[in-house]
């Protein structure tokens, strides 16, 4: 990792792909969603951006940014995706998935159905999944510091005006203990982002 980069700051990005409602329609769908039907088309980044480790040292985590492909009407609070467990080995990063791995079945049935609504998404990995070191599973320094310094990053990378600078933590079983820990060191550790709520 990077010694001198500032925490979630962008070390390294993809360049824009686009992702049609179908796809995620149809993606979602494999993994048994049944809600309503995805119409809202998007532009997704994969991206690398530094965070500490628990004992401070620095790394780097990776993520997924998904916008919706036109410009929305007003800006966009930002949701943070904390994926449920996955694994521990560096191909278990989602970033890594394919889109119809079973073992990322619980984290598409909240990604795509937020994406194919028209919702801001960040999807971090954790650290030292698909990256540098080993995954601290269930780590809550780790996982929290992740979340919100994935949360800066896509600040930096999405186009002016489209975020509103509101954050909400969404997570389910290990994601919902990140989202959680987040929560709880959001206010002193990156007092800059609007916390608007956990779920």
């Amino acid at each position: 990792a990077d010694a001198e980069a500032e925490a979630g700051a962008v070390l390294l990005c993809t360049p824009p792909s686009d992702l049609a409602a179908t796809s995620l329609q149809e993606d979602a769908a494999f993994h048994g969603y049944e809600g309503p039907t995805l119409e809202v088309d998007a532009r997704r980044w994969v991206f690398s951006f530094a965070t500490p480790r628990a004992d401070g040292d620095p790394a780097l985590s990776s993520a997924r940014l998904f916008l919706p492909a036109a410009e929305p009407e007003a800006p966009l609070p930002l949701v943070v995706l904390a994926h449920p467990t996955t694994g521990l080995g560096d191909v278990c990063a989602p970033t890594r998935m394919d889109a119809r791995d079973p073992s990322n079945q619980d984290t598409a049935r909240l990604l795509n159905p937020l994406v194919g609504t028209g919702h801001a998404v960040v999807a971090p990995d954790y650290i030292g999944l698909g990256t540098e070191g080993v995954h601290g599973f269930l780590n809550p320094e780790e996982t929290a510091t992740t979340l919100l310094d994935a949360a800066r990053a896509a600040f930096a990378l999405a186009p002016e005006g489209t975020l509103s600078g509101q954050v909400v933590l969404v997570g389910h079983s290990q994601g919902a203990h990140a989202a959680l820990a987040a929560q709880g060191v959001a206010a002193t550790y990156a007092p800059e982002l609007e916390l608007l709520g956990v779920a």
